[in-house]
C-alpha cells in the first residue's frame, strides 16, 4: 500500500467511525435535535450563555461538539431546561449564578417537563427543603385551582414556573 492510499484509507475510516459515532449518540436521543442557536432563539438565552451551561455541565447537549467545524446538538428535554434555566435567570436576576440551582435543574424528570403530549396545566414548583432543592409538580384544571393553592402553602417561600406555557413557547418557536 502506498503512503497515498494509507492516508485515503486512514481519512476513510476515521469518517466513517466519527459518522457511527454521531449517529450512535442521536439514536440514544428521542425525537428530534436543536443547534445550539435554534435553542438560543427558543428559550432567549444567547448562545454564549449556554455554551457555558454546556462547559459547567448544567446542560448535556445529545451531541457533543468535537473540535472545530462540529456542533452541539440538544434534545428535547436539554431544550426544555434551558428554557427554565432562562426563566429562573430571569425571574432571580441575570447576576444568579446557577450553580446548585442548574445541577438541580438538570436532575429534573424530562418527562415531566415535557408538557407537549399533556393538555393540562402543569406547574412546578421549587423551595429550599433543608439543605436540598427540591420540586413539585402540579397539575391544574381550571375547575381545581384549590390543588394549587394547596401545593403552594405548603413552603415558606417558593418559585413557580408554569411549564405548559414554557413548552408552548418554546415549541412555537422550535417551529418556526
Amino acid at each position: 500500500m502506498t503512503k497515498a492510499e494509507f492516508s485515503a484509507y486512514t481519512a476513510l475510516v476515521t469518517s466513517s467511525r466519527r459518522r457511527t459515532s454521531r449517529a450512535g449518540a442521536a439514536r440514544r436521543a428521542t425525537g428530534p435535535l436543536y443547534e445550539l442557536s435554534a435553542v438560543g432563539r427558543a428559550t432567549g438565552a444567547a448562545p454564549s450563555l449556554l455554551k457555558s451551561w454546556c462547559e459547567q455541565g448544567i446542560l448535556v447537549p445529545a451531541i457533543e461538539a468535537r473540535g472545530t467545524g462540529t456542533r452541539r446538538y440538544f434534545d428535547r428535554a436539554t431544550v426544555l431546561r434551558a428554557a427554565i434555566l432562562g426563566e429562573l435567570r430571569h425571574l432571580l436576576g441575570t447576576r444568579l449564578r446557577l450553580g446548585e440551582i442548574g445541577k438541580w435543574v438538570a436532575t429534573l424528570d424530562p418527562d415531566l417537563i415535557d408538557r407537549q403530549r399533556d393538555p393540562a396545566r402543569v406547574y412546578l414548583f421549587a423551595s429550599r427543603v433543608g439543605d436540598s432543592l427540591s420540586e413539585a409538580y402540579v397539575s391544574v384544571s381550571e375547575e381545581d385551582p384549590v390543588k394549587f393553592m394547596h401545593t403552594l402553602r405548603q413552603w415558606r417561600a417558593a418559585v413557580v414556573l408554569d411549564l405548559t406555557a414554557i413548552n408552548e413557547r418554546v415549541w412555537t418557536a422550535l417551529e418556526e
